[in-house]
């Protein structure tokens, strides 16, 4: 994964967490969220 995807991982609760999964378009000003991932989820299935 590269530009223009970013990602993030966040924390539900004690164990759970989650990558968010987003792309920027900074001069329209928009967030689009692409996906929120478990994070103990194997990587290889990911896709987008």
């Amino acid at each position: 994964m590269g530009a223009p995807y970013r990602a993030n991982l966040f924390r539900v609760g004690r164990r759970t967490q989650y990558w968010i999964i987003y792309t920027v378009d900074e001069d329209a000003g928009v967030i689009d969220v692409l996906q929120f991932w478990n994070a103990m989820r194997d990587p290889r299935d990911f896709e987008i």
